[in-house]
């Protein structure tokens, strides 16, 4: 009855979809999230390097989250409404994430997209690599909702990503495309770092007298054992000796109410990375970034194996660079003994993040401007 219902509502659409298409095709790139409501740093350093090297192109970013309450989800009902006009009359249409007005509708053969996936390297499995099974989307709903159809290319960060990718979306391995996130510029930039630390520090005094926790844990569908352990953590901190940032995922239900923790939404978790001397994480693509910063990393896994039969890994959760702990105490004993693993940083971060390319802000934006010449 659901698979009905869907292709119902997808031959509406692309009937609707038909009067866009006749609208003229302008010099327009088009970027969608739907991973949040605020428009991410990658899209706006590849947007001004296009208008750097070509002023006569347009850039529109549209992004909007798709969880919430009914009437959230009926506000972006509407504002697929305004996708279908922008992705109809672009050449180019930038993603971070699945979308449904470029995937389920039938576009023009001259269309490009990229599939610029939000995260680094390929740690936890995801997209068709995790079809029915708990963290997934069921076989049955990503086949009708053509899930992660239509791209011309997809991103990944380094040769050593390309095959878990091209899973991952479902692509031939000739699809993929190997540059990092326009990010890993800055995340390699001295200067930036320096700068951030900076402003930080200048909005959080406090950071400057102890040395400071940085806490970022991965998005699980389920959290109550989640939120009992982070309330644990935050107990068991000795905040005589250390600050504790607090950085959940944005689409995390969890919440703290603890004066002893910082949790600013000025800062991102990769910009608080910057006056981090340790990294607690789980099974979050942000190991990646915090190696480009070369910051100490310990692996709080208390749901590894419900996590493991979830979702799962492209590589080996044990070859990660730092301390892996179950436990809240274990945690911050390695902490205080200091027993990240350093010497494989460097390592893990040049296989999974390709050292090759310099610029990626730059190569992205000839990619895109080679199609758009055309």
């Amino acid at each position: 009855m659901i698979y009905f219902i869907i292709k119902l509502g997808l031959l509406l659409l692309n009937f609707i979809y038909l009067f866009f298409k006749l609208l003229p095709v302008r010099h327009k790139v088009s970027f969608i999230s739907r991973q949040s409501n605020a428009v991410n740093s990658d899209f706006v350093m590849l947007a001004d390097r296009l208008k750097k090297e070509d002023s006569t192109v347009e850039t529109v970013f549209l992004c909007r989250t798709l969880d919430g309450g009914i009437l959230n989800k009926i506000r972006y009902a509407f504002h697929m409404l305004t996708q279908m006009y922008h992705i109809a009359t672009s050449e180019v249409v930038v993603l971070d994430t699945y979308c449904i007005a470029v995937s389920c509708l039938h576009q023009r053969k001259s269309l490009k997209v990229l599939q610029m996936w939000h995260a680094l390297g390929c740690l936890k499995r995801f997209g068709f690599s995790i079809l029915d099974k708990g963290e997934g989307s069921s076989d049955t709903l990503a086949r009708a909702m053509h899930m992660h159809e239509g791209y011309t290319k997809v991103l990944c960060s380094a040769e050593r990503c390309a095959e878990p990718f091209a899973e991952a979306f479902n692509v031939s391995r000739d699809k993929m495309y190997v540059c990092p996130l326009p990010k890993v510029d800055t995340l390699r930039s001295e200067s930036y770092r320096r700068d951030l630390r900076e402003r930080i520090l200048q909005a959080h005094p406090q950071l400057k007298e102890k040395k400071n926790i940085l806490y970022v844990p991965t998005f699980r569908k389920e959290e109550t054992e989640f939120i009992s352990q982070l309330q644990r953590l935050i107990e068991k901190v000795d905040y005589s000796k250390y600050n504790l940032i607090v950085k959940l995922h944005p689409v995390s239900k969890a919440e703290v109410h603890d004066d002893r923790v910082i949790t600013d939404r000025r800062f991102s978790s990769q910009q608080f990375a910057a006056v981090a001397d340790y990294v607690i994480t789980d099974y979050s693509a942000i190991v990646y970034e915090m190696a480009l910063m070369d910051v100490p990393m310990y692996f709080w896994c208390f749901d590894k194996e419900e996590y493991v039969n979830n979702r799962d890994f492209y590589s080996s959760y044990e070859d990660l660079p730092g301390a892996k702990c179950m436990t809240v105490e274990d945690l911050l004993k390695a902490i205080d003994e200091e027993k990240s693993d350093m010497t494989t940083l460097k390592q893990f971060r040049d296989e999974f993040i390709s050292p090759e390319v310099t610029d990626c802000t730059g190569k992205l934006a000839e990619l895109i401007l080679s199609w758009m010449k055309r």
